[in-house]
């Protein structure tokens, strides 16, 4: 209709608060609003955050006998993107008890939240109850099931999934799922294994994320293993990944902690060289460790360097020990 495609044009803007004022157009005008109509307008509110104008367009759907599956996936959605995962499991459950019955999408949405919730064993309950259904599972629905091992550590359940999701042909729309098995190896204590998911990645022909390197590299940081972290950001310079000022802050302090000072001003430098514009990013507890390498590696100049470049921010106000590390 001609109201379902201007809420459409308004959902490539991203234009929620004229997509509410349509809804309400059409209300006070006494025109029809449909399904389609909810769904589109509860997408858009919900890529803007706008839980309670989500709800009051659900309850308006309903009440209008309009939430069919689709406006029920799009209110789920809503749900999860807001950080509202144990509402989502509970949608999930009245929209059954509504008769709707769900599909791969829906069931994908409402295991996610059960695992974003921390409620793994519920997620491999939907799961069984998915097939149970006869519903073919899709590349999120896998996803989900990692993401839930990654909560308990199950690493024999995750590798499983991956192997299911491989010889389905649907792990390649879901590189997200290799994320998800790093941390499920993390869980479980084997951080080697996890950073060995980057080898299979490459030989499988995915690009590992940001996310990726920064979930490897934070292990690091929690074991003091400064050769592991470094390996890893060597990695990540030659597929051409750009440093950022986290990665630099983890690597930095990771490198120190372990003794490897000359590696931790390195990082340091890399980020410099390579995106200066984020060292403005950088906090002052990181600018402090890396004066601390430079004076550890015999650095001196260099270190003086870094002390200029400090008294040059506005934002950094030079504490007791940065003090000192200047006078070393």
């Amino acid at each position: 209709s001609e109201f379902a495609a201007y809420l459409y044009a308004l959902d490539l803007r991203d234009d929620w608060q004229t997509c509410v004022s349509v809804l309400t157009y059409m209300r006070q005008r006494g025109i029809p609003q449909t399904s389609d109509h909810f769904a589109l307008a509860i997408g858009v509110c919900s890529r803007a955050r706008q839980l309670q104008m989500v709800q009051s367009m659900f309850s308006d759907a309903r009440a209008a006998s309009q939430a069919d599956l689709g406006v029920w996936i799009s209110v789920l959605v809503a749900y999860n993107r807001a950080g509202e995962h144990m509402e989502a499991m509970r949608l999930f459950e009245d929209m059954q008890h509504d008769g709707v019955k769900p599909d791969a999408v829906a069931y994908g949405h409402a295991m996610q939240a059960c695992s974003l919730a921390g409620h793994p064993e519920k997620t491999y309950a939907l799961f069984t109850e998915l097939e149970s259904a006869g519903i073919v599972p899709d590349g999120p629905v896998y996803r989900a099931v990692v993401m839930a091992c990654a909560i308990e550590g199950s690493v024999e359940r995750a590798e499983e999934t991956l192997r299911a999701m491989r010889d389905k042909g649907v792990l390649s729309d879901e590189p997200g799922v290799w994320h998800e098995l790093m941390k499920t190896h993390m869980a479980a204590g084997d951080v080697d294994a996890a950073v060995d998911v980057l080898r299979r990645m490459e030989d499988y022909g995915a690009a590992p994320g940001h996310g990726a390197y920064l979930t490897l590299i934070e292990a690091c940081h929690g074991r003091r293993d400064g050769a592991k972290a470094t390996e890893i950001a060597q990695r990540m310079r030659d597929r051409g990944a750009p440093p950022s000022a986290r990665l630099c802050a983890l690597l930095v302090e990771t490198c120190l902690r372990s003794g490897m000072y000359a590696e931790a001003v390195l990082h340091f430098e890399h980020l410099k060289e390579e995106r200066p514009e984020r060292l403005a990013a950088l906090e002052l507890d990181t600018y402090n460790a890396v004066l601390e390498a430079h004076v550890r590696s015999g650095q001196w100049r260099e270190g003086l360097e870094v002390v200029e470049h400090m008294q040059r921010d506005s934002r950094l106000r030079f504490t007791a020990r940065t003090k000192r590390l200047a006078e070393a």
